[in-house]
């Protein structure tokens, strides 16, 4: 409906990829040298493919880009976690949780 009812309807402004996240998102990255990062939901639960996905984007940000984790800080699922630890540290993040949902966590990049 968004996209519908935007001026420039016909310019197609996001892709859908389906597959391993292990596989697709480096690739999507080596396909597409033009794209920038401005916005990275990680939600996959565990480590590997959020490794993989971070370690992916993480030369296409900017400053100001928005990284969104849905279970940073889980016990639970650790993972998310401990593939930022490793991938971009904590130091230097801003982290802001949402009140209701402790879990569910963004990042506005700051490199």
């Amino acid at each position: 409906m968004h996209e519908a009812l935007s001026p420039i309807s016909h310019i197609k402004k996001f892709e859908l990829v389906k597959g391993d996240a292990c596989v697709t998102v480096p690739k999507y990255m080596d396909d597409n040298p033009h794209a920038i990062v401005a916005c990275s939901i990680f939600d996959f639960d565990i480590y590997k493919p959020t490794k993989i996905a971070i370690e992916s984007v993480l030369p296409r940000l900017t400053r100001g880009s928005f990284l969104v984790f849905d279970e940073l800080n889980c016990p639970h699922f650790p993972g998310e976690t401990q593939a930022l630890l490793e991938s971009i540290g904590l130091n230097k993040l801003h982290i802001i949780a949402n009140l209701n949902q402790p879990y569910k966590s963004y990042i506005v990049y700051e490199g």
